[in-house]
C-alpha cells in the first residue's frame, strides 16, 4: 500500500537488477501473482484507481451503485479484489471492489472510514469513526458482510494490513505498532524511534514498515521479534530505500527509494535467494490454514 509519490519512473528491483516498469501513476499495492493497483488522475484532475494485471491489461475500478469513486487504492489480493477509499460530499468512504462491483463498506457508527488492507479470504481492515464528527480513528475488521471494532489500548488507531492467518497490523498515532490476533496484541518495537508505522504483514508473519529517529527514516522488516533494516541488506544497487509500502508472500517489498542523484522512484525489492526455511515455513503455514478451514467447515466463523 502506498500514497502518491514521484513517478518520474517506476522501477522494479528484481533478482539483483533494476528494470523499468512502464506504469504511469502511483503504485498502491501488488499481489503474489504480479497484479498491481495504482492511482492516476484523469484529464479533469480527478484521482482514479486502476488495476494492472500481470499481463499488462489496465482497467479502471468502477463506481459504486451510489456513485462513490475509489480515488485512493490501498491494496489487492490474489483474487484481484481491491480496497481503498473515496470521498462522498467531502467525507471519506471505505470501498471494496470484488467480482466487478465496488461496494461501500459503511462505518462503525461515524461518518468516515477507510479500507487499508485485505487478505485472500476477502477480510478487510482499516479505520473508522465510531461517533459522527469526532474525527477519532478506530481500527476495524470487516468480514462476512459485517464490520467490527478491534480493541486496542488508547485512542487514535488504524488497522493497516491483514494476512490469511487473521493477523492484523495496527498502528496508533505513529507511536506504537502491534500485531493483533484473536484479541491478543504483540508489540512491534523499534528501539530509539520516535515515530513508527507498520505497513503490511504476509503469511510468513513478516512485517514491513518505516520508523523515524533523530538520524532519519529507517525502513525495516520484522520477523519473530527481530528487526532488520533494509538499507543494510541492499548494497551496490545505486538506490537508498526510504519508505516501504507493501509486502507479498514471495518476500518482495514495494518501496520508495532515492537514486544516487537525489531523485525518488518506486522499487520492488526481491530477494535473490530465499532465506533458509522460507518456503518450508510458508508451506507449513498454509497447511495449518487448510486444517483450520476444514475444522471450521459446516459452521460460520465467529466475528473477530
Amino acid at each position: 500500500m502506498m500514497g502518491a509519490s514521484s513517478t518520474a519512473g517506476t522501477l522494479f528491483y528484481r533478482w539483483g537488477t533494476v528494470e523499468p516498469l512502464r506504469l504511469t501513476g502511483a503504485p498502491a499495492g501488488f499481489n503474489n501473482n504480479g497484479d498491481a493497483v495504482f492511482q492516476f488522475h484523469d484529464s479533469g484532475g480527478q484521482y482514479q484507481s486502476y488495476l494492472r494485471t500481470r499481463f499488462g491489461k489496465i482497467t479502471q475500478v468502477p463506481l459504486t451503485a451510489q456513485g462513490d469513486r475509489m480515488s485512493s487504492p490501498w491494496g489487492i489480493n490474489d483474487a484481484r479484489e481491491i480496497i481503498g477509499s473515496g470521498y462522498r460530499d467531502g467525507v471519506l468512504q471505505a470501498l471494496l471492489y470484488s467480482n466487478g462491483v465496488t461496494t461501500n463498506l459503511g462505518t462503525l457508527g461515524g461518518n468516515q472510514a477507510t479500507a487499508l488492507g485485505l487478505n485472500n479470504a476477502g477480510a478487510v481492515v482499516g479505520w473508522s469513526e465510531t461517533v459522527a464528527g469526532d474525527y477519532q480513528r478506530s481500527p476495524f475488521l470487516y468480514e462476512n458482510g459485517s464490520m467490527r471494532l478491534l480493541t486496542v489500548p488508547g485512542p487514535g488507531s488504524e488497522a493497516e494490513g491483514i494476512n490469511d492467518l487473521g493477523q492484523v497490523i495496527i498502528n496508533q498515532r505513529f507511536r506504537h505498532a502491534w500485531i493483533w490476533q484473536d484479541d491478543q496484541l504483540t508489540t512491534v518495537q523499534m528501539p530509539g524511534s520516535e515515530v513508527t508505522q507498520a505497513r503490511e504483514i504476509n503469511n510468513l508473519g513478516q512485517v514491513v514498515g518505516s520508523s523515524l529517529s533523530m538520524q532519519g527514516i529507517h525502513p525495516w522488516i520484522y520477523e519473530d521479534g527481530e528487526i532488520a533494516y533494509l538499507r543494510e541488506r541492499i548494497d551496490g544497487s545505486g538506490y537508498s530505500v526510504d519508505l516501504v509500502y507493501d509486502l507479498n508472500d514471495n518476500g518482495q517489498i514495494l518501496a520508495q527509494a532515492r537514486r544516487d542523484n537525489g531523485t525518488f522512484t518506486t522499487v520492488l525489492l526481491t530477494p535473490a535467494i530465499p532465506e533458509p526455511g522460507t518456503w518450508a515455513m510458508l508451506a507449513a503455514g498454509l497447511g495449518l490454514l487448510a486444517l483450520r478451514c476444514r475444522a471450521q467447515a459446516g459452521r460460520r466463523p465467529a466475528q473477530r
